[in-house]
């Protein structure tokens, strides 16, 4: 029997499919065929993760669309295992085997196992990778671009005025989501400006939220499916990180890169409805703190536009140009009844994804008797460890100790046997813990008896460590004996002032020993006195890994791995649970049992990490206080005619990092080109490169340039650019005829600012007045060398350019005085 979601599924067209997948390159890590893989419960140990095979394809992932069955083997009756994963959740996929997808997590439950294809939505991945790969459903979880939305909308019998325009209906851009959370977007005549928080659902046919969005952030459109009453709803997307389904009126979908601020020495207002309304009234106006922000930083969000109105579409006298935007800003009297357009000039705020990072520490008793645990950590690091290869955020790091030097001075902070094998650092080869096996013990023991200094090497591993401040710092005790003394006060004390997160796990050694007690009961201390200010523990349980008479290699093993599983992933639940409370969602469980997944007792070290890290992000981002909530709504400004100056408003291009070095490059190719021969078409090339990134619309296959910049009059991307069908020609005639000297350095020098402006932009640089001269003749920062062709600048200053959302989101708010202008000199 089919689930309810059977009638979305249809409609995006995820379905099961019968080609079986056989790649040499996946084949099991232990020897066993992946096709073959078997397990029990549907969650795996830490050895039945280490022996999956690596993702497959780039990204290597899918996403859950229902509560999604996990199945012991991929057989034709398969049978089903206790576990079910929860809709929207994200799994990463190893192998793919006729209509079943070997799937594990790592998120906070290890699902592992075989479920059916038709139950999740497929990552994406380029054709030609998918022919070379093969499969249905591997891949990234991307949204979908503008073209794609604006054909499933137009298939749904859907279609908006924006698709609609040809040029918008090819748009390579991601389909963006603005969400309303104002009550500004229903009937102009009763608009009010109450706050509203946005249902968020699981699946798109629910009735039953599962949270809600109740903070402005730019959001990805991932599918779009008709809800429970037929009306649409888009599942959002932060990144790669599924948000939930959304009624498609709660917000507004963002086609452009067009954004809009106020002009610094302009008086323009947002309004609430067309200027031309009887219903529009002021919103917000000037921020008084522009001045200062424009010049010094640090950047902020600017105004997406949403929709082009700045030509009268009928006859109609009243009619006043204007642009529809998101406005940002934020609510601004004791009340909550109004808004006020608002530049945060504080530092910026932790970002979600700046959470998810750790720095792990191993802190091994380096006597004799513990010569085969270092090659268990290598072997357990070497595995778990795979997916954070190159990744910064990740840091590892080894230290082993002996005893005390004397026997005469076993203070805590007396001499003592302790080094750094392994300095903390990112995993960069992914062999750098296989030095491990041989590393040399520490034989001699000046105290002649089996204790050892374990509780003076925990204090120089938690004061002596190159910890970074803002990171989860973790340490993993692997010891079979324990001290002489129990942890003294000045121990625990340091322990706190690091904020350390502390996982002991006892193991057998050589016997079982009065010393190996010791450390049971040291470690049980060190839980019950290392807490957080509220009283909870930072310090997993400890648990034996070894029974009276044997030692258990697969036990220690797994309590190994456990402890870095738990380490590794802290981060990533601490950034989920900041998503959670920004967005007031009830985490779904499923149906699995989290006991076995992590440490014994690392539920409450979790909550700890929470009280310790979110106190400030939660602030930040002003949850429980709606007077310090970032908000958007739609509005409305009145500009300046097509073709005429604008005073009170700034337009800019919001370009991803890697965009704005893309047409940085296309800026100086026809800087440098500009003058030869084939001068023209070289700059038209250029011109067509730089319009596609700027509005997301590429040329066709065949169409020629004058057709492809014809009609784009009313864009303010063109009409404020040298990217207008008649200027091209012009200046193309004006190369060829080389009949107007002077015309043809003005276009070149123009390309020439641009490329400069935009080089400085990407590379952290400003120019306080990026010109030659003013239009008083006052010289600028910009000096042209006739003998290279080139600008050359002065008064250079270092400027952040980034901004960078709460989300981690990182964009460059390009001026489009940037761009080059067709500049008509007299002959």
């Amino acid at each position: 029997m089919r689930t309810k979601t059977d009638q979305w599924r249809r409609v995006i067209g995820v379905a099961g499919f019968t080609a079986t997948l056989t790649l040499a390159s996946l084949a099991h890590a232990q020897g066993t065929p992946p096709q073959d893989f078997y397990i029990e419960e549907g969650l795996c140990s830490i050895q039945q993760l280490d022996s999956l095979p690596d993702p497959q394809g780039t990204g290597g992932a899918v996403l859950t669309v229902a509560d999604t069955q996990i199945f012991q083997t991929r057989g034709g009756n398969p049978i089903p295992t206790p576990t079910k994963v929860p809709p929207l959740t994200r799994l990463t996929c190893h192998f793919e085997a006729g209509d079943k997808v070997l799937v594990s997590s790592t998120g906070e439950t290890p699902y592992c196992g075989w479920i059916d294809g038709d139950d999740v939505l497929a990552g994406k991945m380029s054709a030609t990778l998918r022919t070379i790969v093969g499969g249905e459903y591997c891949g990234d979880i991307l949204p979908m671009r503008v073209s794609e939305f604006c054909s499933r909308l137009k298939d749904m019998g859907e279609e908006t005025a924006e698709c609609k325009d040809a040029s918008i209906a090819r748009s390579v851009f991601d389909a963006k989501f603005i969400v309303d959370n104002t009550g500004l977007s229903g009937d102009a005549s009763v608009r009010d400006l109450s706050p509203v928080e946005i249902p968020v659902y699981a699946l798109p046919d629910d009735r039953e939220r599962s949270g809600t969005i109740n903070i402005f952030n730019v959001l990805l459109i991932r599918e779009i499916a008709r809800g429970p009453d037929g009306q649409l709803r888009y599942l959002l997307l932060s990144g790669e990180q599924p948000i939930g389904w959304v009624d498609a009126q709660a917000g507004q979908v963002w086609y452009s890169r067009l954004t809009t601020f106020f002009k610094t020495g302009g008086d323009g207002q947002v309004l609430s409805d067309f200027p031309h309304s009887p219903y529009a009234k002021p919103i917000a106006g000037v921020p008084g703190n522009l001045d200062r922000v424009a010049t010094e930083g640090p950047e902020f969000q600017r105004y997406p536009v949403l929709q082009d109105n700045r030509q009268a579409s009928s006859d109609n006298n009243n009619f006043l140009p204007n642009l529809r935007v998101a406005f940002i800003g934020a609510y601004c009297d004791s009340g909550g009844a109004g808004v006020c357009s608002r530049i945060d000039d504080t530092p910026p705020p932790e970002v979600f994804d700046a959470l998810n990072k750790t720095d792990v520490l191993f802190l091994i008793d380096g006597t004799k008797s513990m010569r085969s645990y270092f090659d268990i950590v290598s072997r357990a690091v070497r595995g778990l460890a795979r997916d954070y290869v190159g990744n910064a955020s990740f840091r590892f790091g080894v230290a082993m100790y002996g005893d005390y030097l004397s026997p005469s001075a076993t203070r805590l902070r007396d001499p003592m046997q302790f080094r750094y094998p392994i300095a903390l650092q990112p995993i960069l080869r992914g062999d750098e813990f296989s030095e491990l096996s041989g590393v040399d013990l520490y034989i001699e023991d000046a105290l002649k008896d089996k204790p050892e200094a374990s509780n003076a090497a925990l204090l120089r591993a938690a004061e002596e460590t190159d910890w970074r401040s803002d990171a989860p710092k973790w340490i993993i005790h692997i010891a079979d004996h324990g001290d002489r003394q129990p942890p003294s006060p000045e121990l625990i004390e340091a322990l706190q002032e690091a904020n350390i997160f502390y996982a002991p796990i006892p193991v057998r050694g050589e016997a079982v020993l009065a010393a190996s007690q010791a450390f049971l009961q040291h470690s049980n201390a060190i839980r019950n006195q290392h807490v957080s200010p509220s009283g909870k523990a930072l310090s997993v349980e400890v648990k034996k890994t070894y029974t009276t008479g044997a030692k258990d290699e697969i036990a220690e093993f797994e309590a190994i791995g456990l402890a870095i599983r738990g380490a590794l992933l802290y981060g990533e639940q601490l950034r989920q649970e900041a998503i959670r409370r920004a967005y007031n969602q009830t985490p779904s469980t499923g149906t699995a049992d989290r006991s076995a997944a992590f440490p014994a007792g690392y539920s409450e070290v979790l909550e700890a990490g929470y009280e310790i890290f979110l106190k400030d992000f939660e602030r930040s981002i002003g949850t429980n206080d709606i007077t310090q909530r970032t908000i958007a709504a739609v509005g409305y400004v009145e500009t300046a005619p097509v073709e005429e100056e604008e005073e009170d408003w700034s337009y800019y291009a919001s370009l991803p990092l890697g965009v704005a070095v893309k047409l940085s490059g296309a800026l100086n190719t026809a800087c440098r080109g500009f003058g030869d021969g084939g001068s023209g078409e070289l700059v038209s090339q250029a011109a067509v490169e730089m319009l596609s990134v700027l509005t997301g619309d590429p040329i066709q296959e065949g169409q020629d340039f004058e057709d492809y910049f014809r009609n784009r009059g009313s864009l303010p991307l063109a009409t404020r650019t040298l990217f207008r069908a008649d200027d091209l020609r012009q200046m193309n005639l004006d190369i060829l005829n080389q009949s107007k000297p002077r015309q043809i350095d003005a276009h070149r020098r123009e390309l020439c600012r641009s490329a400069v402006l935009v080089s400085r932009m990407v590379n952290g640089g400003r120019l306080d007045q990026p010109y030659e001269f003013d239009e008083n003749g006052n010289r600028g920062d910009l000096v042209w060398r006739r003998d290279q062709g080139s600008y050359t600048f002065r008064n250079l200053r270092e400027y952040d350019w980034i901004y960078t959302d709460k989300f981690g989101r990182k964009v460059y708010f390009m001026p489009l005085e940037f761009l080059p202008q067709y500049r008509k000199v007299a002959d």
